[in-house]
């Protein structure tokens, strides 16, 4: 697996602590959407032109405002779905852009960002 980056574990770790405030072993897609759509919303509007990040981010709080988590995904299963996609661009570290394909990869999150950050667009 590529070295994961320190601002990407940090978004982990907040996701993680997001989680943990809820109860849940481990976040939920909603509750990774926010937290990375509110570091890096302008990045998700570049690698899926049409996705309005800061709706998409509103949306995603007030779901999990109301308890609506979505399907829980391990930050280790992100990490190497995040792996792949840096390996893929030739790089051996896990940057912001490998984890936000890595969410948009998450077969819960698709009905999000539609699946539309797809591995070619992250260079």
């Amino acid at each position: 697996m590529a070295e994961i980056a320190e601002n990407v574990r940090r978004l982990a770790d907040r996701a993680q602590g997001a989680a943990g405030a809820a109860g849940l072993p481990a976040p939920g897609v909603n509750q990774w959407l926010v937290v990375v759509l509110s570091e890096f919303a302008p990045l998700v509007d570049k690698l899926a032109p049409g996705t309005d990040a800061a709706a998409l981010r509103e949306n995603a709080a007030a779901a999990a405002a109301k308890g609506e988590f979505g399907s829980q995904v391990a930050a280790d299963a992100l990490f190497a779905d995040a792996s792949t996609f840096a390996s893929g661009r030739g790089s051996e570290s896990v940057q912001a852009k490998d984890l936000v394909a890595a969410v948009d990869a998450a077969d819960a999150a698709r009905a999000h960002i539609g699946g539309q950050v797809a591995p070619e667009l992250v260079d």
